[in-house]
Order: C-alpha cells, then sequence, then structure tokens
C-alpha cells in the first residue's frame, strides 16, 4: 500500500475503523489505533495515516474489486480532505489533534460513510 507501515498495521486500521463504523463501537478504538506513538494526541503523520485508512475503506466499500491506491497516489486527496477538516478538529490551533477534537472527525467519518452506505443504496 505504500505509506511505510506495515500490512498487518493497515490490516488493524481497517478493522479499527470497521468496527467504528459498522458496529457501533465508539471512537476509542480508532483513537489508540491511530495515536500511534502513544503521547495522547494524533499529530499530522497519524491523521494522514488516518485518513489514508478511511479513504481505503470507502474505497473498498464501493467496490471490493478496485485496486487501492499506494499513499503517495492517494496524497492530493489526503491533502484535500485535511486541508478542509483540520481546521474544523484542531480547534485551538497547535498542530495537534487532542482527544476532544478527535470527535470532530468521528462525526465527519460517520457522515461520509452514511452518505456513502445511502448512495450505494440507491445504485442497487
Amino acid at each position: 500500500m505504500g505509506s511505510g507501515h506495515s500490512k498487518s498495521e493497515h490490516e488493524q486500521d481497517r478493522k479499527s475503523l470497521i468496527k467504528f463504523l459498522t458496529k457501533g463501537k465508539n471512537l476509542d478504538l480508532v483513537w489508540k489505533q491511530f495515536d500511534r506513538d502513544g503521547n495522547g494526541v494524533i499529530d499530522h503523520d497519524e491523521l494522514q495515516e488516518l485518513v489514508y485508512a478511511s479513504l481505503c475503506l470507502f474505497i473498498k466499500e464501493r467496490d471490493e474489486e478496485m485496486a487501492l491506491p499506494s499513499k503517495h497516489d492517494a496524497q492530493p486527496y489526503i491533502d484535500k480532505i485535511l486541508k478542509d477538516l483540520k481546521p474544523e478538529m484542531d480547534k485551538n490551533s497547535d498542530g495537534v489533534i487532542s482527544r476532544d477534537e478527535f470527535e470532530k472527525f468521528g462525526d465527519y467519518l460517520t457522515a461520509e460513510y452514511s452518505a456513502l452506505r445511502e448512495q450505494l443504496q440507491e445504485e442497487t
């Protein structure tokens, strides 16, 4: 997948997102998965990994057969999402996302996933 993380780490990323989005699990599981260094904040690199993992999940939801882009190839999309989303999430503009600020990402992800599921149902 081309982002410098192991295949098993990518699988854990995906599983934590699926559990949050489809099984009603709380956001703590996602937080713990992506706060890679355990320092209590999501930094820029961790946030990029989270957005990339989310994009990959959404791609597979849309079409299981579609090949996943490398992180490098997905970077323009990651940058666009972060440009739009980070000001909403990083309320104190300190460059990192606190656990409280992370709730905003959970809301965003849930809304986007619901919209995708709705769109896919309309297509069938």
